[in-house]
């Protein structure tokens, strides 16, 4: 079991110095500030906590969210199956 997490970890390491790109010049060349990136990001954050708020205030109990559970009647079908 151990051998096997070895591996796995060595591998995975390998994989990630393959994968690295190439080392920064001496020189420290700076790249422009991706303000489109930072504000869709932002605005991303700002809409998921917008909808986890207003989800939040229409569910009362636990019983809210078991019954309102669009995918209750395949899980319990999967339960049955087991």
């Amino acid at each position: 079991m151990m051998h096997r997490l070895i591996t796995a970890l060595t591998l995975l390491a390998a994989s990630g110095m393959a994968l690295a790109g190439p080392a920064m010049d001496a020189s420290g060349a700076k790249q422009a500030t991706n303000w489109h990136a930072i504000i869709m990001f932002l605005i991303f954050v700002a809409m998921t906590m917008g909808i986890t708020y207003w989800a939040a205030g229409r569910t009362k109990s636990t019983a809210d969210v078991i019954v309102h559970t669009p995918l209750r009647k395949a899980a319990s079908l999967m339960i049955c199956m087991a």
